[in-house]
């Protein structure tokens, strides 16, 4: 009987050492597995949600997915990456379609070095121009400026309104600097403010990303090398240049301009000439007007009707004067009507006069002067408000 009783109470400490030691092993096990790879920060994916495809759709489809893969190892800080085997002419092209669609990498170097390995891929190594902390922070920031931006933005407008919303925004808080560090990026537009026109068109193309409107950066001349938006609208393609709509005035101060909001390919190459960068990329035809700003605002000249004009300046100049707005505007569609106009009410000062009266029923409002621009054939009309 004793026998039987110690046998099984050795019986039972052996199996309480088993357990005890089954459950220290399956702690030590735990602790030493390998910890589950942390998914891409919301930051870089939030970057990655403000994109075009503007580019990657004019893409040969055996170019689409080496794209894809580069576009991923940014997003991952990843420097390394092997693609699908491609000449350096496509891998160059490649390169620029994703600058291009992706305003929101901010980290992506122009710079990059590639080579052919041994197992049928090429292999790129590209440049990122920041440290992780650095995305980190600039990326934060961004977003911040972002949604302050947009925040009285409603997404119930159309999208012609939220376009002209973004870019008054834009023309109102930067200040064109060629010795800001971020001029050529979002960065420097959105969130430092101080860029030039590759800035101001990077800033333009990502807000409207955001609303969830196609908008890409063309570059080329104006004068100088130039760049600024290609705009798409339902089926239909518009161009704004929100640098050339940001005016100085000699006394050193500046107004809103929307000369070049929503413009036809007629309009702009008066001023602009696309450049041909040697990869082939189209560019569609903008030769609509349903969205142009002095067509849906009614500021559109079509005749030599100097009364009619004259009405017309009048009522702007009180809708101006209601709203507090320091400058408006009026456009002559053709150069015809232009030059009868404005030798027949510009040049005498009628046009001066009409607003001249209509301001001194306000007090505190004083009309300043006018500037015109033979160009675009627009007069801009300024005016002053007492605090």
């Amino acid at each position: 009987m004793r026998t039987r009783m110690r046998k099984k109470s050795m019986l039972l400490i052996v199996v309480m050492i088993i357990a005890c030691l089954f459950m220290t092993s399956c702690s030590y096990i735990k602790l030493q597995l390998p910890e589950e790879k942390k998914p891409i920060l919301e930051k870089y994916t939030w970057a990655n949600e403000a994109n075009s495809t503007y580019y990657f759709n004019q893409l040969d489809e055996k170019l689409k997915k080496p794209y894809k893969d580069i576009v991923n190892a940014c997003l991952s800080l990843t420097e390394k990456v092997d693609i699908d085997r491609v000449s350096g002419d496509e891998l160059s092209k490649v390169m620029v379609a994703i600058m291009r669609d992706y305003p929101g990498i901010l980290w992506l170097g122009n710079s990059y070095t590639f080579m052919k390995n041994i197992v049928g891929k090429t292999s790129v190594k590209l440049q990122f121009t920041m440290t992780k902390d650095q995305i980190d922070t600039a990326l934060t920031k961004l977003n911040q400026s972002t949604t302050a931006l947009l925040q009285d933005i409603s997404p119930k407008l159309p999208d012609d309104e939220k376009v002209l919303l973004a870019h008054d925004k834009l023309v109102e808080t930067i200040t064109y600097d060629l010795q800001a560090a971020n001029q050529r990026n979002v960065y420097g537009g959105i969130v430092e403010k101080k860029a030039t026109c590759e800035g101001y068109a990077k800033a333009l193309q990502f807000l409207l990303l955001k609303m969830g409107i196609e908008s890409t950066v063309v570059y080329g001349e104006a004068n100088e090398p130039h760049a600024w938006n290609l705009v798409r609208l339902g089926k239909d393609y518009y161009w704004v240049d929100a640098t050339f709509d940001d005016r100085d005035l000699q006394n050193g101060g500046k107004y809103l301009s929307r000369e070049y909001m929503l413009i036809t390919d007629q309009q702009l190459f008066r001023t602009h000439t696309i450049s041909k960068d040697g990869t082939n990329w189209e560019i569609p035809k903008c030769d609509k007007q349903e969205y142009n700003y002095f067509v849906k605002n009614g500021t559109l000249v079509k005749d030599t009707n100097v009364k009619a004009v004259q009405k017309l300046v009048r009522a702007q100049a009180q809708k101006a004067i209601r709203e507090r707005t320091p400058a408006f505007q009026i456009q002559f569609e053709t150069n015809k009507i232009a030059e009868v106009l404005v030798e027949s009410s510009v040049q005498n000062g009628l046009l001066d006069n009409t607003i001249f009266i209509e301001a001194s029923k306000y007090k505190g409002v004083t009309y300043t002067g006018r500037t015109y621009e033979a160009k675009t054939n627009v007069i801009t009309f300024l005016l002053e408000y007492k605090k």
